[in-house]
């Protein structure tokens, strides 16, 4: 009889560490399923992000070729990309439903706003406007998708990419306000200062993705 207990406690510390075990396999597993729909929703905003720049030298410039040819090849990437989004749009809404229904939103007023800025009806601000609601959907969506792991290195990895999704949407901003800027050949103070506080906010965004940079490699 006395020599049971070391075999249940081996059984007990056996149990506890499989369902650890288990723990972290589910939480990879989830990391693996957030990996899958994270990736075409981050090259989709990484593509909205220059066609966004790019709109914004059209509209300033009224329409030069310097940006209507990039322009129109940029529109096929992310129309590439986005027949890849509507691949995982079906597993979108059992993740994350709210913000799959927004983003799907957004997404059916693209070729509309493409339309309205062929005939260079909208200001960049205007124009801006639409894209960044957009992307930020995107994002939003992402970082839901991500924020719910829990595992160590998996979570790190998954808040590093946060910051450093969110340092790059400042510096696609920063990249249509120069945009706006150079193509209209001037800067106003408004202007100018909005350049300068979307660049500090990439550098801060940034110094939040380096305290995660070692998971990130």
């Amino acid at each position: 009889m006395l020599s049971a207990v070391p075999l249940i406690g081996i059984l007990v510390v056996s149990s506890i560490g499989s369902r650890s075990a288990y723990g972290l396999y589910q939480e990879a597993k989830k990391g693996e399923a957030a990996t899958q729909l994270t990736e075409p929703l981050g090259a989709l905003i990484h593509e909205l992000q220059v066609e966004r720049g790019l709109s914004a030298g059209f509209i300033s410039t009224g329409g030069a070729d310097s940006f209507a040819i990039p322009l129109a090849a940029q529109r096929t990437e992310v129309d590439t990309v986005l027949t890849k989004v509507r691949e995982i749009s079906d597993a979108l809404p059992f993740k994350v439903p709210d913000d799959a229904a927004l983003l799907t939103e957004a997404l059916a007023g693209l070729e509309g706003t493409r339309g309205e800025i062929d005939q260079k009806q909208p200001t960049v601000p205007e124009m801006a406007g639409y894209y960044t609601s957009l992307i930020r959907k995107a994002l939003h969506a992402n970082e839901m998708l991500l924020s719910h792991l829990e595992v160590g290195d998996i979570a790190r990895a998954g808040a590093g990419w946060i910051a450093l999704s969110e340092a790059k949407e400042a510096a696609g901003l920063e990249r249509a306000t120069g945009a706006a800027g150079f193509g209209s050949g001037a800067f106003p103070p408004r202007l100018l200062s909005r350049f300068y506080s979307l660049q500090q906010l990439k550098y801060n965004s940034l110094e939040q993705s380096e305290l995660y940079a070692d998971v990130l490699l």
